[in-house]
């Protein structure tokens, strides 16, 4: 019976678990549902405002606020509006690829036919770009995010000469293409450019020298090590001298309220009425005497931190030759040589 009760105290420490985990994620639905909701609804006045008057300005504000609802939760409703936003703007691109969201999620009715209407129409216009980068990253496009990193499917772009940004962990690379019409290519991220080093049109080639790395940065050190030390040993100085003219002040007052003292610092025997004020004396006391201490350390340190400085500073350096870079690239009847470097 023991084993069975045991047994059943387990399983139903599991289906609290269990309940638990249910519960969690029920909730973080109802707020990402409520994010949505309200995402949404912002969009829909801005939207209304804009038709009210008609100002271009309020079309893009009505745009931002769909793409932001789409970006928390991608519905037939959302990307429909943001398409029709989009195309308000010009934004053709953006149009069609919303558009095109919605009919897959199911956009039926008159709206689905004026949609469709639109990608026929706007179609030819088009190329298509499949984009391969690290996870979470986003991609930009004219300044706009397009769509974050995986991508379930290729992106719509204009045809012509575009510009793809990717923003990934606080860093940004771009990457040009020429898109054609109908045409559908793929941008790989995890791939670095490499830089031009075999021939160029017109018979030269682009050389570059490696740029070494900047000069030792060893005398700055020693010199922050130096004034960063005396400036903290004039200050813990100055600190013990504060606190023992504070501390020889404290120690009058206790000895004249004091009726029976135990040593300079505290007070076995008050004056009558006097012992609030002698507890009140022993305890500045207390704080000034932790206040010179810390000013004798600082005193201390800075002066071992200023020396160290120093000695650094006396080291003798050798002297390093000038660290250039240079670069050879061609031009229309020559080249133009690039010089940069530092100096010690």
């Amino acid at each position: 019976m023991r084993e069975y009760g045991l047994r059943g105290g387990n399983l139903s420490v599991k289906l609290r678990q269990i309940g638990l985990v249910l519960a969690l994620l029920s909730w973080s639905s109802y707020v990402l549902a409520d994010e949505y909701d309200a995402a949404f609804t912002r969009a829909i006045a801005a939207k209304e405002r804009a038709l009210d008057e008609n100002d271009p300005a309020r079309w893009q504000l009505a745009l931002d606020l769909f793409t932001e609802a789409t970006r928390l939760r991608a519905t037939k409703e959302s990307t429909y509006e943001l398409g029709a936003a989009a195309a308000r703007l010009k934004q053709d691109d953006v149009a069609v690829e919303a558009y095109e969201a919605a009919l897959a999620l199911g956009l039926d009715g008159g709206v689905a036919d004026r949609a469709r209407a639109f990608i026929g129409e706007k179609r030819a216009e088009m190329g298509r770009v499949r984009v391969v980068g690290p996870a979470g990253g986003e991609i930009w496009i004219a300044g706009r995010w397009r769509a974050s990193l995986p991508l379930g499917k290729p992106l719509v772009v204009f045809t012509g000469n575009r510009k793809l940004e990717l923003r990934a962990h606080g860093d940004r690379e771009q990457r040009e293409l020429s898109v054609a019409a109908g045409s559908e290519q793929t941008v790989d991220f995890n791939l670095r450019v490499a830089r031009p080093t075999g021939p160029v049109p017109g018979g030269r080639a682009a050389q570059t020298a490696p740029l070494d790395a900047p000069p030792d940065n060893g005398r700055a050190l020693a010199w922050s090590l130096t004034l960063g030390g005396a400036g903290l040993a004039v200050l813990g100085g100055a600190t013990v001298l504060i606190a023992g003219s504070n501390l020889s002040s404290h120690r009058d007052r206790l000895s004249a309220l004091c009726a029976v003292q135990s040593g300079p610092d505290a007070c076995s025997t008050a004056r009558p009425g006097e012992k609030s004020a002698a507890q009140s004396e022993v305890d500045s006391i207390a704080t000034w005497k932790a206040t010179r201490t810390g000013g004798w350390v600082g005193l201390g340190v800075g002066a071992v931190t200023a020396g160290i400085g120093l000695v650094l500073l006396a080291k003798p350096t050798a002297k390093q030759p000038p660290r250039t870079a240079f670069s050879l690239a061609p031009t229309a009847g020559g080249a133009t040589l690039g010089l940069r470097g530092w100096l010690d």
